[in-house]
C-alpha cells in the first residue's frame, strides 16, 4: 500500500526546492506517491500534477482578486482528490496567497499539514500567523532567523535546518562548458527578470534601458538573459531590439549565469538569495502594480526588500523599487560600484556573510528526515 502525499507549490523557485524534496523523501521512504500542483521539476519525479504553476501565477492583489475563480475551481478540485485518495498528509511549498486559502479546507477532512518555505509574516501579513497556528502541524522555515520567531508567536511546531538552496543552487557546467556550449564572450553580465509573465513585462524593459545606457560606459558588455523553465522564450525575446547585439537569452541555466557573471541585475526575490550562494554581485530590483505597492508600503515591517539584505540585516545590496527604478537610476546606482573597487569588495564581503548564515548543506535531507520522523512515514517503507 501506497501513501498518496498532496504537495503545492506556485512558482518555479518553489516547484526547485518541491522537487528536491520529493526525491529525498522517495529515497528514505520508496512507497510513497505523490499529487498536486507544481511545475517541470516536481513533474520530472513522478508527481502526479493536478494544476501547473502557471495557474498561479498571479501577482499583487489586483491579480489576486481577478483570479478568485479559478482559485475556487482549483481548491475544489484538490480537496476532492485529496479525500478521494485518502490524503492524510500535505505538504505545502511557499505560495501562502494560494496554499493558506485551502489549509482549512484539507483540515476539515483530516488532514495534517507541513509548511516548508514558511510564510514570511515577519515581512507583512502578519495576521497570518493565527492560520499557521491553527492549521499548520509542522512549520519549516528556511532563514535563520525565523525558527525563534514564530516560536515567540506561538508557533511551537516549528524547526529550521537550514536552507535548501545551499544544497540546490550551483552550476551543472563548468565555466568553460557553459561559454562554449552557448557562444559567450569570457565576460558577461547576468539579467533575470523573474520567471512570471506580468512581472517580466514590468521589469525587463527597464532593465535592457539600463543595460543600454552601460553599454556606452563599460566597453565590450554583453549580457545573458536566462528564459525560467515552463516560460515561453519567444515572450521574453520580443523585448529586445533587434538593433541590440550583446544581449543573449537562453534556455535555462540560471545558475552558470548566476555562478560565471561579473555583475547581476536581478528581480528581488529567490533570485537574490541564489546569486548571494552563487557570489554573484548585483542590484535588486522590482516593480509591482500600484494596488499592491500601495498596501504593501503600508504594511511592510522591514527597512529592506531583497532576501540578502533582509538576511545580513542591512544594506548589502542596492535596491531600487517602484518609482525609484529607472534606466538612468539603475544604471548609476550599478556604475557607482564600478567607479569605487573598495564598495564593490564590501558588497562581495557581505555576500559571503550572508551566505554563511544559512546553515550547512544536507538542508533538504534533513526536512524529509523531520517529516518521516514525525508523520510515520517510514511505515510505509518496502
Amino acid at each position: 500500500m501506497s501513501e498518496p502525499i498532496l504537495i503545492t507549490t506556485g512558482e518555479a523557485s518553489g516547484d526547485l526546492i518541491a522537487s528536491h524534496l520529493v526525491k529525498k523523501l522517495m529515497e528514505l521512504v520508496p512507497d510513497l506517491s505523490f499529487f498536486g500542483v507544481g511545475g517541470e521539476k516536481l513533474k520530472e519525479q513522478g508527481v502526479e500534477l493536478l494544476f501547473g504553476v502557471d495557474n498561479l501565477a498571479i501577482i499583487g492583489f489586483g491579480g489576486v482578486l481577478k483570479a478568485i475563480p479559478d482559485f475556487l475551481r482549483i481548491r475544489k478540485t484538490i480537496v476532492k482528490e485529496a479525500e478521494k485518495r485518502g490524503t492524510r498528509l500535505v505538504i505545502m511549498v511557499d505560495c501562502p496567497d494560494f496554499n493558506l486559502r485551502i489549509a482549512r479546507k484539507l483540515k476539515k477532512i483530516g488532514c495534517k499539514i507541513v509548511y516548508y518555505i514558511s510564510p514570511q509574516v515577519w515581512v507583512w501579513r502578519g495576521w497570518r500567523i493565527k492560520k499557521i497556528q491553527k492549521y499548520i502541524d509542522l512549520n519549516i522555515p528556511i532563514l535563520p532567523f525565523e525558527e525563534e520567531y514564530f516560536k515567540k508567536r506561538g508557533v511551537e511546531n516549528t524547526k529550521f535546518v537550514g536552507h535548501p538552496f545551499i544544497d540546490i543552487v550551483k552550476p551543472g557546467l563548468s565555466r568553460e562548458e557553459f561559454i562554449a556550449k552557448h557562444g559567450l564572450p569570457e565576460r558577461f553580465w547576468g539579467i533575470l527578470p523573474g520567471s512570471r509573465r506580468r512581472e517580466i513585462s514590468r521589469i525587463l524593459p527597464v532593465m535592457l534601458d539600463a543595460f543600454k545606457i552601460l553599454t556606452d560606459r563599460i566597453p565590450g558588455l554583453y549580457g545573458v538573459i536566462p528564459v525560467a523553465p515552463g516560460l515561453d522564450k519567444g515572450f521574453v525575446d520580443s523585448y529586445i531590439s533587434e538593433n541590440t547585439n550583446n544581449v543573449k537569452t537562453i534556455r535555462g541555466f540560471a545558475h552558470e549565469v548566476q555562478a560565471y557573471s561579473e555583475f547581476g541585475i536581478v528581480t528581488s526575490g529567490s533570485a537574490t538569495l541564489e546569486s548571494a550562494i552563487l557570489s554573484l554581485p548585483m542590484a535588486a530590483v522590482y516593480i509591482t502594480d500600484f494596488l499592491t505597492w500601495h498596501v504593501a508600503r503600508r504594511l511592510l515591517k522591514v527597512s529592506h526588500v531583497s532576501l540578502v539584505n533582509l538576511v545580513s540585516g542591512q544594506e548589502t545590496i542596492p535596491e531600487l523599487l517602484q518609482k525609484e527604478l529607472t534606466p538612468t537610476k539603475l544604471a548609476d546606482t550599478i556604475l557607482e560600484y564600478f567607479e569605487n573597487e573598495g564598495k564593490l569588495e564590501d558588497m562581495k564581503a557581505g555576500l559571503k556573510s550572508v551566505r554563511e548564515q544559512l546553515g550547512d548543506s544536507g538542508a533538504v535531507k534533513r526536512a524529509a528526515e523531520l517529516i518521516v520522523r514525525q508523520f510515520s512515514l517510514n511505515q510505509f517503507s518496502r
